[in-house]
């Protein structure tokens, strides 16, 4: 039975079959180059925006110090990483995951919406 499709779908779904009938790699693997970015109101739901009171060390993306009084970005628990605001924006604008502990940022949501923020 021919099934009709742009050849692009027709390519990822003969890649998935063939993982799924011969039991290697993960359908995953197919999609690696995905871009998946996250939506300005993910990135405030795990994250809050306040000015640096102490310098904290070197911001994981542009590796510059983080300096008082400097615009910054630190998700919430259990990650708790800091960044300067327009780097993480940055980076969030093509990933789901922090940049340091490669959590996911949709999961974030998850616990604090489960968590004792919830409550409130």
């Amino acid at each position: 039975m021919a099934f009709e499709m742009q050849p692009d779908v027709g390519v990822v779904m003969e890649s998935l079959l063939g993982h799924i009938l011969r039991g290697v790699g993960t359908p995953t693997d197919t999609f690696e180059n995905v871009i998946v970015s996250a939506s300005s109101e993910q990135i405030n739901a795990v994250s809050d925006i306040k000015m640096a009171e102490e310098l904290s060390g070197p911001c994981a993306i542009c590796q510059e110090e983080i300096r008082i009084g400097e615009t910054i970005r630190q998700f919430h628990r259990p990650c708790c990483h800091t960044f300067h605001q327009a780097c993480i924006d940055q980076w969030l604008g093509q990933h789901v995951r922090c940049p340091v502990c490669r959590r996911d940022i949709r999961e974030l949501i998850e616990q604090s919406s489960t968590g004792p923020r919830a409550a409130h």
